[in-house]
């Protein structure tokens, strides 16, 4: 909680909607091997019976959509992507992509127009489940750090070596 809204996926505005009940999953509280983790997640997930998974998959969440696949958990998968959807060129693994792995992801969150004209273009994912966010910056955030001067201008600089910050 102590990061920019938007660095933190808006889980801070989603905690404020009244009519959202929030659960918060750390992955790295459960020990053993990956099949380990990813059961006693499962396990957790079903107790708690979400209507909503909302994942970070570049934090490694692919597990759980394989998960739902296998119907070890039933319910809506929304996920953030920052990178471009999983394809292949190996018709088999491109048929997997298509009509199984992202066919069980209700909703897409992409960060990028260009990851989204990949995923259309490609035709990997429907139209109807990408939504493209912009990542601005969470200004309420940054106002904690204002100084109260008339005299001094605030300013604020983000850099990234990725060709995606601002």
């Amino acid at each position: 909680m102590a990061y920019p809204s938007n660095y933190a996926y808006y889980i801070k505005e989603l905690k404020e909607i009244e009519d959202f009940e929030l659960y918060v999953i750390n992955s790295s509280n459960y020990k053993g091997n990956f099949f380990q983790k990813t059961l006693a997640l499962c396990k957790e997930i079903n107790r708690i019976k979400p209507d909503v998974l909302y994942l970070t998959l570049w934090m490694g969440y692919n597990n759980l959509v394989l998960a739902k696949i296998l119907k070890v958990i039933k319910c809506k998968i929304v996920i953030w992507k920052f990178t471009n959807c999983i394809d292949s060129k190996n018709l088999l693994l491109h048929l997997f992509y298509k009509y199984v792995y992202w066919a069980n992801i209700d909703m897409i969150y992409m960060q990028f127009g260009t990851h989204t004209e990949n995923a259309l273009s490609t035709k990997i994912v429907d139209k109807a489940k990408i939504k493209t966010l912009s990542r601005g910056a969470d200004i309420s955030w940054y106002r904690a750090f204002k100084i109260d001067n008339d005299a001094v201008d605030f300013k604020i600089i983000a850099t990234g070596q990725d060709s995606r910050d601002y």
